[in-house]
């Protein structure tokens, strides 16, 4: 969300006079841009995964506007102003700005058919205020006055209240109640939420236009002149334009409010637009699969191109909120999601011949929900599409080994030892198996066969590291004070190998007062020949396997190795395995390998959450929320005031959708009962998610303590983008994933607009 700051009469008055010089002034007035324009970071990314409620607009003091002096320019004939290519859409980045600073830049400026250019560094002010806001609640922004108007019947029936549809842009917004002040707008605000649609938000009514023009005022040398609202900005040489803290490809379009500010808005073509959009919806570090950052592109695509107007009686498109679609500009892009929206350039899903609202969400909790049992004003036959999908359908490969070795339980550096011991042909743990390995290393660095290691005791293990010289020179690797990480009793070579041993993290969690097992110590071993290059552990996901290959995704990307069938297999977690004799794995598993000459000679399986589920890999697979009474009566009045009570006494499911989110949730109160419904169950009680079970018991001082457990993350509506990055890491096309998630939906060239 948005946070605004209102500026007082005295600050605005300041930063009227400045008399800076210098490139000193440039950096300041950039500063003072972003302290009195900027948005707060914006938060992770929820919609339209989400569709939360944005804050009421702040109204703050009227600003008084100087005599505009305006400053001769040559004739605007000459200057040709820079147009974004179509198609292309309006975004809000910034609202109620009390005064608005451009950086130290070569400035187009256009207002109508009047085109200038300037040097400098601009502020730029709003005309007086025209009177008392006021606002209006909206309840939708529709593609058809059908829709539209169904909706206004479910809502006046539901409330009792005027409803209206208002058109603009070929949109049709559903508008409830007349429009009001803002404190009394936001106590309606709060009905409509409790009682019809849980995502309506406020926007401001229609007012008679602004007194006067927009103010630009030269920083350095004070000079001013007038432009008509709105004001488009370009830079003279195409550069991204900075809006508030971040940078935006296309213009700045700066339009007056009727509360006397600034609004600020980005004019952008639609693919440049997408850019800004895909990485910050999923980050292609961690969602590094192609075929799901083009999924997710076209979901955003169509989204935008769905929602195109919602806004326009406000002058823009769409919002850079999590209300419509994170939009970050030039900051976020990234290679791999700038690919992924040029390969999918211009489509869109569709659904009877209308662009679909591709709604998606964080983490759908294995299976997705109705729309209408989220959003109330999602009738089935508008969105056959937004239906129930199962987040599963992987397909298991199984593993087998040959081999006989049998452990019940060892250490992480374990499994490396008695892989390295396979891939010597070597079955046992005995004094002449483990030489093999220890022999291995010497030759690697040179030296010839040692005797025999007499003591598996920590401190002849590490003393006869730093015999062997496994790490050369040891004086510039180490501080003094990490050699009392060993006990003190242990002779200095031994406590300084193994800082070195800690310091680059060659095993783990090694035991200091137990002796090492046997293949621990070969672990040890084997991991400085992996240092020394003679193996190589590889580490990532599997996506694939047969009897001869396995295909393991690192941050490198995919690679194939070759399958020995006298691998060692191991299953467990944290620092305890087991070996087994076969393993079924599910594309996305995470393993670890010990590879020598091309040949996997084990493999190291984590037990999996969610198995066998596409978006197993994301932290909210599962998650708890506990909240006292007073806690949970508190989350309740957060969301809407005028509830009534101080302790919350009961919670119920009253009634739970088709993938057994909770649709209808009664909350009793020491002074009645709130009524949750869709979207509004999720909001009211502050959870992830909507699909959760609850337990009730009693705190220290006898009153009640929910727990709340429950799956994924957002609204659980269309594409899962952690279920798309699980089957696009299963071998699924983008096209694969769209069709699971929108089930009847096509693909299609975008409208032309």
């Amino acid at each position: 969300m948005k946070r605004r700051l209102l500026v007082t009469l005295r600050g605005v008055a300041a930063a009227r006079s400045l008399t800076l010089r210098g490139v000193a002034a440039a950096h300041l007035c950039f500063a003072l841009a972003v302290a009195l324009g900027a948005c707060a970071p914006k938060p992770a990314p929820v919609t339209p995964r989400e569709a939360p409620t944005p804050p009421p607009v702040a109204t703050p003091e009227p600003l008084a506007s100087p005599s505009p002096t305006p400053a001769p320019q040559p004739p605007s004939s000459r200057i040709v102003f820079p147009e974004v290519a179509a198609p292309r859409l309006d975004v809000s980045i910034q609202t109620d700005v009390p005064l608005y600073v451009l950086p130290h830049g070569d400035w187009l400026f256009r207002s109508g058919d009047r085109v200038e250019r300037r040097v400098g560094s601009f502020q730029v002010f709003p005309p007086q205020p025209t009177g008392t806001a006021l606002f209006v609640v909206q309840a939708g922004s529709l593609a058809s006055r059908e829709a539209a108007e169904r909706e206004k019947e479910r809502i006046a029936t539901a409330l009792g209240v005027p409803v209206n549809v208002a058109e603009n842009a070929g949109r049709f917004a559903v508008r409830v109640g007349t429009p009001e002040e803002r404190r009394a707008a936001e106590v309606f605000l709060a009905r409509v939420r409790r009682e019809a649609t849980p995502d309506a938000f406020l926007v401001p009514s229609a007012a008679p236009a602004p007194s006067g023009g927009l103010e630009v005022k030269e920083v350095l040398g004070g000079a001013s002149s007038a432009f008509p609202s709105p004001l488009e900005i370009a830079t003279t040489g195409g550069a991204p334009i900075p809006i508030g803290a971040s940078t935006y490809r296309g213009n700045l379009v700066l339009r007056a409010t009727s509360r006397g500010t600034l609004h600020a808005i980005n004019r952008v073509a639609f693919e440049s637009y997408l850019k800004g959009v895909v990485p910050g919806e999923m980050g292609p570090v961690v969602f590094n699969e192609p075929d799901a950052l083009k999924a997710q592109a076209v979901a955003a695509r169509s989204y935008a191109y769905r929602r195109l107007g919602d806004f326009a009686a406000e002058g823009y498109d769409l919002c850079a909120t999590p209300r419509c679609q994170v939009y970050s500009g030039v900051s976020v892009e990234q290679t791999l999601s700038d690919r992924a929206v040029d390969d999918t350039a211009g489509e869109v899903l569709l659904w009877g011949g209308q662009v679909a609202d591709a709604l998606f969400t964080s983490t759908c909790g294995g299976k997705t929900e109705r729309a209408v049992n989220v959003f109330p004003g999602y009738a089935p036959a508008d969105y056959p599409y937004l239906s129930p999908v199962l987040c599963t359908g992987e397909e298991p490969f199984r593993l087998k080994t040959s081999s006989r070795t049998t452990v019940k339980s060892t250490s992480l550096v374990g499994t490396r030892g008695l892989s390295m011991l396979a891939a010597l042909a070597r079955s046992d743990v005995k004094s002449a198996d483990l030489g093999t390995v220890r022999a291995a290393l010497t030759a690697r660095l040179g030296q010839p066969a040692p005797a025999p290691l007499k003591s598996f005791a920590p401190a002849a293990v590490y003393a006869d590291l730093h015999t062997l010289g496994a790490f050369g020179d040891t004086a510039t690797l180490l501080e003094e004070v990490e050699l009392g990480a060993a006990p003190a009793s242990w002779p200095v070579a031994a406590r300084t190998a193994f800082a070195l041993v800690s310091r680059f993290q060659l095993g783990g969690a090694l035991p200091v007062e137990r002796a090492l097992r046997p293949e621990e110590a070969a672990g040890l071993w084997t991991s400085l020949l992996a240092r020394l290059g003679a193996v190589e552990e590889v580490e990532g996901r599997l996506v694939a396997a047969n009897e001869t290959e396995v295909t393991v995704k690192t941050s490198k990307g995919r690679t194939r190795l070759t399958w020995n069938g006298k691998a060692l297999l191991f299953r467990g977690q944290g620092d305890s395995w087991s070996t087994e004799a076969s393993l079924v794995l599910y594309p996305g598993d995470r393993g670890r390998l010990l590879v020598k000459d091309g040949e996997a000679w084990g493999l190291v399986a984590t037990i999996p959450g969610a198995a066998g589920t596409f978006e197993r890999e994301s932290t909210w697979i599962h998650w708890t929320r506990r909240f006292t009474a007073a806690e949970l009566m508190s989350k309740l009045k957060e969301r809407d005031a005028s509830r009534k009570g101080t302790l919350v006494s009961k919670v119920e499911v009253l009634e739970r959708g088709e993938s057994r989110r909770a649709k209808k949730v009664r909350v009793t109160t020491d002074q009645g009962t709130v009524v949750l419904n869709g979207l509004e169950v999720r909001f009211s009680l502050a959870l992830p998610e909507s699909l959760f079970n609850l337990t009730a018991g009693k705190g220290d001082d006898g009153k009640p303590v929910f727990t709340f457990y429950g799956r994924g993350w957002g609204h659980g509506v269309g594409l899962c983008q952690h279920g798309a990055f699980g089957m696009a890491l299963a071998g699924r096309t983008y096209r694969d994933i769209l069709q699971h998630y929108y089930p009847g939906a096509s693909l299609g060239p975008a409208p032309v607009r």
